[in-house]
């Protein structure tokens, strides 16, 4: 496997043309682009400008008003860290809302994620003549226990996301029951690693030469709930405030 970061223009806040980017990649049949969260956003003019008269109200009003889900800061007993929030299924601080490279603007999380990706699917590979592609966008959350953030997929489109050993056999020939692999989040943590998340100005990957990906037009559901969830027993879902 390869991975190439993509040097690219700087996209401009409030709103830029991701497409004229997409439109010169080094990009074959088979691989799969990675593209941060941030630049669809700046695509689709999810960024609001920053009132520094009120910066920290106007961002506590923008979680209230992203999230799907909320845990209030007076829940979490951690006044100094940013409320705890659900979106697209994931769980992520300030519903995913940030400044860095944001140029005195908030960037919001993209919307429409799963149309978008579907199109930008089918134009990139009808600008690039493929018949096989993947699309991957990323962004870093955080985990419980550990330190730092890992980047993930929150959609991706184009190849099978999950890879499931369900009654294959071990090195000793014991069989799996429930093991399945997330490729999508996988290849974005790879992605993410090699794209950086400070001033790189890498703000795509292109990943090639994969082994046991298999492409086809759709996507997968890759999120989980309730106590489908391994982690269920770990979740107070009484402290969960769903937005009205």
């Amino acid at each position: 496997m390869k991975i190439i970061p993509v040097h690219s223009r700087i996209l401009q806040p409030p709103q830029d043309d991701l497409l004229a980017v997409l439109s010169s990649l080094p990009i074959k049949n088979q691989d799969i682009l990675v593209i941060t969260s941030k630049v669809v956003s700046i695509h689709q003019g999810r960024c609001v400008k920053i009132d520094e008269s009120r910066k920290e109200q106007q961002k506590q009003e923008l979680i209230l008003q992203e999230a799907e889900a909320i845990v209030p800061l007076t829940a979490t007993g951690n006044l100094k860290q940013s409320p705890l929030t659900k979106k697209y299924g994931v769980v992520v601080g300030s519903s995913g809302i940030d400044e860095s490279n944001g140029h005195g603007y908030f960037i919001l999380w993209p919307v429409d994620l799963a149309k978008w990706v579907k199109d930008i699917y089918q134009w990139l590979k009808a600008t690039y003549n493929l018949t096989d592609l993947g699309i991957i966008i990323s962004d870093t959350v955080k985990r419980p226990f550990r330190r730092g953030a890992i980047g993930i997929a929150i959609a991706h489109y184009g190849f099978k996301a999950l890879r499931s050993y369900r009654g294959s056999k071990d090195i000793f020939g014991r069989k799996f029951k429930n093991e399945q692999v997330n490729l999508a989040d996988a290849l974005a943590a790879s992605a993410v690693m090699v794209m950086g998340e400070g001033g790189e100005q890498t703000p795509l990957a292109i990943i090639s030469d994969l082994k046991n990906i298999e492409f086809f037009p759709g996507t997968e559901e890759i999120t989980v709930a309730g106590e489908d969830d391994y982690f269920a027993g770990l979740i107070d879902n009484n402290k969960w405030k769903k937005r009205s």
